[in-house]
């Protein structure tokens, strides 16, 4: 609008009348109220038209609730934007933050975004719309330069009124390639210009998710042609828009396009946390081309590290090969990001120090050629589920923990062994060889988000020393695949999920235990399970537990014991051989489901719940009896008759 419209001769009428703008506040800060949000009425009058306002324009101070609002992958990270400026309603190229504290404000490693009612553009000659927003001025880029840029950060849509443009990858000539915006009902859109249609993120069954009061971390690729974007982890745009003759940079915060603020409104306010900016050399269809490591100790960081002195970026594979000639340990002093890493044939094993970041992108790990075993020390980021291969006979360790929205598929033959409280939530699929989950400690976990699945042949290996718990340690979803499963370290593994899972399920040591007091917690029947002695079969449910159902029909066999600890009850109905000892320490142990087989072994029985026979025919009972717990018998033809070498002593209740 301009000067002198209805719209301002009202609003400047009423100028002196009008209260201080209220302070709404959010769980993820506190509007302090000081100084004082006057009306734009009042501010108006004052700036420059049509030209930069130098300021000071300010505003009450906003307290960010870090803890609350710096989460998510990227939320704690700090700040780091080159050259950024910002562009709020009465200046669109500044860096004088503190003077424009009414829409623009940092706390910690959040930025606040801040508009009021009936805010509007005077910077230039386009009014009638409002921003607020921060971009960087520091190598804008065109698809002629060959580079890829990144943006990456955490939105938290704190306080929302009407819908606003919250992202932009942007050319000054071109406009704009993508953006994001959040709608009038809070729904967040990927807005392709052209190519593509638009995509909103949805919830799991598929409505329109409502981000009123969310956060999402957001990571966008661009290389001034090509562009990809993702939110919390899902690639939600791969296009194109191309942008021949001018310059792009990333803009992000709030623009309302062709609107402003209006009553009943009075401010919306979005916090973006852990903004980062990073450049790599390549496009993003450029080719994956190694750079090989230099014979010598240094940082990944350092020029000197590298053949040619060209350091790896997001389109290089990382290289060790017989260029270093000895055992070769460095510390990774600084962030890196990858296409991948390779070792194939150093002089010696490799070693990943120090506390910086290695992102890991699409070529993932390559030890396909490897003669020497690799382990990583720092942490590790999954930017995308990418390919982990391990040669047979080698060892890759990771005893950092890894992180990010991708996840591993694991091949080769070899074994990965994770040591770390692993973070990454995308899928674990293990193709072939074994990964190993702790190394004989307390250590070595999986995120419960990450889905696993075995292949035929493969292995996914317990060996910690305390209780490993599904839904807690690895993934509450059912385990799946051809593959199977090695428990081999005292403690419990305790599966509570109904795992489908088809390949063997070995117990060397400790207990493997099927639920863990509720309702869930089988293997499938065409899992064969063996044990070796020594070690527990325990079933902890509420429910029934039926052998040839809830897991494999075989028989038990070896010196293994079988404990029922649930309230539920655990059925036997194959002709069981094992020789430990069977403990019903609650629920009820039933041998035979009505029918000619079903037994518990040669062991000694200490019933302290209840022991129950149901099958037809006579059974001999082998077994020494003993406990305060009850013996039923159900058995249509005659009861169960006590070895003449057993020595039982009936608790509670006789046999009947």
């Amino acid at each position: 609008m301009k000067p002198g419209t209805f719209c301002f001769s009202f609003a400047l009428a009423l100028s002196a009348s009008l209260p201080a703008l209220c302070q709404a506040q959010s769980p993820y800060y506190t509007d302090t109220g000081s100084p004082v949000n006057p009306p734009w009425s009042e501010i108006y009058p004052a700036l420059n038209f049509q030209s930069a306002d130098p300021g000071p324009v300010n505003g009450s101070v906003i307290d960010v609730n870090n803890t609350l609002t710096e989460v998510g992958l990227f939320g704690g990270r700090p700040l780091l934007v080159p050259s950024q400026r910002i562009h709020v309603c009465c200046n669109s190229f500044t860096n004088d933050f503190p003077n424009f504290t009414r829409w623009f404000q940092t706390d910690g490693n959040t930025q606040v975004f801040r508009l009021f009612v009936n805010d509007e553009n005077t910077a230039n000659d386009r009014t009638g719309t409002a921003r607020t927003e921060a971009f960087h001025t520091s190598s804008g880029w065109n698809y002629v330069d060959g580079k890829t840029f990144e943006w990456s950060g955490r939105y938290t849509i704190a306080r929302r009124k009407q819908g606003y443009s919250i992202f932009q990858s942007k050319n000054a000539d071109d406009d704009w390639s993508v953006q994001l915006n959040i709608s009038g009902s809070g729904f967040l859109v990927i807005n392709n210009r052209r190519h593509a249609e638009d995509v909103t993120v949805t919830n799991p069954d598929g409505s329109n998710k409502d981000f009123d009061g969310l956060g999402f971390d957001a990571r966008i690729l661009d290389d001034g042609r090509n562009y990809k974007v993702w939110i919390d982890g899902v690639l939600m745009a791969d296009n194109y828009f191309d942008r021949p003759t001018s310059d792009t940079n990333f803009r992000w915060g709030m623009y309302l396009g062709s609107s402003i603020l209006v009553p009943p409104a009075d401010n919306s306010v979005i916090l973006v946390s852990g903004a980062q900016v990073k450049s790599w050399t390549g496009i993003l269809t450029s080719a994956k081309t190694a750079i090989i490591k230099a014979n010598n100790g240094n940082g990944p960081g350092a020029t000197t590290s590298w053949v040619g002195g060209v350091l790896p970026g997001l389109h290089n594979v990382a290289t060790w090969d017989s260029t270093v000639t000895a055992a070769n340990t460095i510390s990774v002093g600084s962030d890196q990001v990858w296409a991948g890493l390779k070792i194939s044939n150093p002089g010696g094993n490799v070693t990943f120090n120090g506390t910086s970041l290695l992102g890991i992108d699409e070529a993932g790990v390559d030890m396909s050629t490897t003669t020497r075993n690799l382990t990583l020390n720092c942490p590790i980021e999954l930017r995308v589920t990418a390919p982990w291969t391990v040669a047979s006979t080698f060892t890759a360790t990771v005893n950092s923990a890894l992180r990010g929205y991708g996840g591993l598929t694991l091949s080769g033959g070899g074994v990965l062994t994770l040591m770390g409280a692993n973070e990454y939530t995308g899928p674990t699929v293990i193709n072939a060889g074994r990964l190993r989950l702790g190394n004989g400690g307390t250590t070595g976990s999986l995120s419960p988000m990450s889905a696993i699945s075995v292949g035929a042949g493969a292995l996914l290996h317990f060996q910690r020393s305390n209780d490993v718990l599904q839904g807690t340690d690895f993934s509450s979803a059912p385990i799946t695949g051809d593959g199977g499963v090695l428990k081999w370290a005292p403690g419990k593994l305790i599966l509570t999920a109904d795992n489908s899972y088809t390949g063997p399920t070995t117990v060397i040591a400790g207990t493997l235990q099927l639920g863990n007091g509720g309702t869930t917690g089988k293997l499938s029947t065409n899992s064969a399970i063996s044990f070796s002695g020594g070690t527990t079969f325990e079933v902890n449910r509420s429910n029934n537990t039926i052998q040839g159902s809830g897991f494999s029909g075989e028989a038990i066999t070896g010196n293994v014991a079988v404990t029922q600890s649930g309230t539920g009850k655990l059925t036997l109905t194959a002709n069981n051989t094992y020789t430990g000892v069977t403990t019903i320490n609650a629920g009820t142990l039933q041998v035979g489901n009505d029918g000619p087989t079903g037994s518990t072994g040669s062991g000694n029985i200490i019933n302290n719940g209840t022991l129950r026979f149901d099958r037809t025919g006579a059974l001999e009972v082998p077994n020494a009896i003993s406990g305060s717990g009850q013996v039923i018998v159900d058995c249509p033809a005659a009861p169960p008759t006590p070895s003449p070498s057993a020595e039982s002593t009936p608790s509670q209740a006789p046999l009947r």
